[in-house]
């Protein structure tokens, strides 16, 4: 297919939802949609989940580039996870996993607050700041760095888990297995179960509430 025809993707792949993005090769968005992340015992599952979905909502064979983004701690060079707590993936190669379903010519992969950090770097209006720090709220809680121009890492591994930092010593399970970090009580799950049991005796009992309405 023609260059000027061809589109990139972005893929968000979250603990609760997937977002995707579709772009001409300019940076223009063409289109966006998002769907619950169909999780599965096998990592390679999930991924294959993930692209029978968006194959069912896009031509795979006009994309010639993706950017994947995960909530992980990762080695983004190489595509692989070291531990993604809200996914259940541990030293896992999603970029052989994705490749496996579609052989894009360009593939790039980064922690997810990394991504958002990046993009909220390049789309800066006027004067770029030299230090830049995005945070990410959802099923877990994540951070991102730009410095002087570069995302913050080290030796292209995601170093910064600001959700797992420890804010109650001894307090709350994390998902990641330790007690009372931060997204242990600020994450989507914690938020859920504290509505289910604060509004357990109002006309919201029973109800199914995400995070969002719940802070709506």
């Amino acid at each position: 297919m023609e260059r000027g025809k061809m589109k990139a993707i972005g893929i968000d792949i979250g603990g609760t939802n997937t977002a995707v993005s579709i772009c001409s090769l300019s940076g223009e968005t063409l289109r966006h949609f998002a769907f619950p992340t169909l999780l599965s015992r096998k990592p390679e599952k999930t991924i294959k989940n993930i692209f029978k979905i968006i194959g069912e909502k896009c031509k795979l064979d006009e994309i010639s580039a993706a950017g994947i983004g995960v909530p992980a701690m990762i080695k983004a060079k190489d595509g692989f996870v070291f531990y993604a707590p809200n996914l259940g993936w541990k030293n896992f190669s999603v970029k052989k996993a994705v490749l496996a379903e579609h052989k894009f010519r360009k593939l790039v992969f980064e922690n997810d607050a990394n991504c958002a950090a990046w993009g909220i770097y390049k789309k800066y209006p006027g004067v770029k700041p030299h230090f830049l720090a995005a945070m990410t709220l959802g099923t877990g809680i994540g951070a991102g760095f730009v410095s002087g121009g570069k995302l913050f890492s080290h030796r292209d591994i995601s170093i910064f888990e600001a959700g797992h930092i420890k804010i109650e010593p001894g307090g709350l399970r994390c998902g990641c297995g330790a007690k009372g970090c931060l997204e242990a009580y600020c994450g989507s799950a914690y938020m859920n179960n504290w509505a289910a049991s604060y509004w357990s005796k109002t006309r919201f009992a029973g109800k199914d509430l995400s995070a969002q309405e719940i802070c709506s």
